[in-house]
């Protein structure tokens, strides 16, 4: 048996395990995204759920693992209100009745008026950043997680990209961020 058909056995051997080892991490790296998901899943629902103070140990873990498998991690004044204060919103159920709390940003429009100055608060921060946008013709405020159980608003639903929304002629007092 010569070189070449030495190494057509072994490549016949070992081509099939290596393809069959590549094959075991991926199905592995796989499983363990699902499993992932799943822990997010779960993190997600504990948060929905109104805060208190017999479920801040269980809010804490459910954000150190959104920290962990998610992919995005929450900054501590994030953190903060999610445990103590705001319940994540959801997409699903956003516009069917004014909501508990958002990602809001106020708005002052420089025209004198009844509609001169607005809050606008969405589901996400993504959402929220997304529709506020950079707009040189107004001042804004930056997106903020608001408790808006409390909030003295009387909010329109389905405003700009699916906000709650309200108009004045004055700001809007905390719990909205202020302006600049």
């Amino acid at each position: 048996m010569d070189g070449w058909d030495k190494f057509k056995v072994v490549s016949a051997v070992l081509v099939p395990a290596a393809i069959a080892l590549v094959g075991h991490w991926y199905t592995s790296a796989i499983a363990e995204r699902e499993i992932q998901a799943k822990f997010v899943e779960l993190g997600v629902s504990i948060l929905q759920a109104p805060p208190n103070k017999e479920t801040a140990n269980l809010r804490t873990w459910a954000i150190e693992v959104l920290n962990r498998y998610s992919g995005v991690p929450l900054n501590e004044a994030t953190r903060k209100d999610l445990i103590e204060n705001v319940p994540i919103p959801t997409a699903d159920r956003w516009s069917e009745a004014p909501p508990v709390s958002g990602w809001c940003y106020q708005e002052d429009s420089l025209k004198p008026g009844p509609q001169q100055f607005s809050v606008h608060c969405h589901w996400s921060e993504p959402r929220c950043n997304e529709a506020r946008g950079p707009n040189a013709r107004t001042r804004q405020s930056a997106c903020t997680l608001v408790d808006l159980a409390q909030a003295q608003w009387q909010p329109n639903a389905k405003g700009w990209q699916g906000s709650w929304f309200e108009f004045r002629a004055q700001p809007f007092p905390p719990p909205f961020p202020p302006l600049p």
